[in-house]
């Protein structure tokens, strides 16, 4: 299992738009990400200091070879890393958009990878959860 946080920054109000609309804005981007995978040690990653970096490769591996992705409010972590992670960082020459991730709640939609938006439906936009 992987557990994950995303800090942010973006022009666009997170309160005011909502989660899918803020992480979907052209100003937001990742400042740093933290994980830990199984019972390994926090790693962090600040991605924003030199858009140059690739993603780390053991969080890459993690989400590529399915491991289950938790976090304390996983409907942001998952936005962004729709929205913001997997159009922009890479991890050697995979697209994250590329592997499989699953979720502590199965919602990834537009990646096409694993979808049960019947049971649980995409917010829409202005809508915070």
């Amino acid at each position: 299992m992987i557990t994950l946080d995303f800090e942010t920054k973006s022009y666009a109000d997170l309160k005011k738009v909502g989660t899918w609309a803020y992480s979907e804005h052209a100003t937001t981007d990742v400042i740093c990400a933290c994980w830990g995978v199984d019972d390994g040690p926090i790693q962090e990653w600040w991605p924003g200091k030199n858009k140059t970096d690739e993603m780390p490769a053991d969080l890459w591996d993690a989400i590529r070879t399915g491991h289950l992705v938790e976090a304390h409010y996983v409907a942001f972590e998952r936005s962004i890393w729709v929205n913001v992670m997997a159009k922009v960082w890479v991890a050697g020459a995979a697209r994250p958009r590329e592997g499989r991730m699953f979720w502590s709640f199965p919602i990834l939609g537009e990646t096409g990878i694993l979808t049960q938006t019947d049971r649980f439906p995409q917010p829409r936009r202005g809508e915070s959860h």
